[in-house]
């Protein structure tokens, strides 16, 4: 369980935050080795396992390649491939590069001025609010 990176244990901690239901705000509050327990992601000898050494530990190559490009074969406009951090940790920074090019749009609407993040074209809700269906 010491081979757990505490950057890889803060951001489960606040992902389970962020979960905002009781037993997730409990979890977030324990111990580091009690929360690992409660994950399940440690073996009765102590170690961690297989799932548990992927999403806390460091790893020399990195388990996801995200590359943000405007539109389908566009220039990238920002890539996170990161060497020896742990799953969790890809996870926390790819959700931030998302975040940050997923521009904000101001529709006016009479006296009313709507924000409107960027994302997918899957995901944007239609002129009747209906959701377009992944294809």
């Amino acid at each position: 369980m010491s081979a757990a990176r505490p950057v890889a244990l803060e951001i489960a901690r606040r992902f389970l935050r962020d979960a905002g239901d009781d037993r997730s705000l409990d979890l977030a509050s324990v111990s580091d080795q009690q929360m690992l327990r409660r994950l399940n992601v440690v073996t009765t000898e102590g170690t961690l396992t297989n799932a548990g050494a992927l999403a806390f530990v460091g790893r020399g190559e990195p388990a996801l390649d995200y590359t943000r490009r405007r539109h389908r074969a566009g220039d990238s406009q920002r890539r996170v491939r990161d060497h020896g951090r742990s799953l969790l940790e890809e996870i926390a920074e790819i959700e931030k590069a998302a975040d940050a090019h997923n521009e904000t749009r101001h529709v006016p609407h009479g006296f009313v001025i709507g924000q409107f993040r960027g994302g997918p074209a899957a995901c944007r809700p239609r002129s009747g609010g209906e959701r377009r269906r992944a294809p």
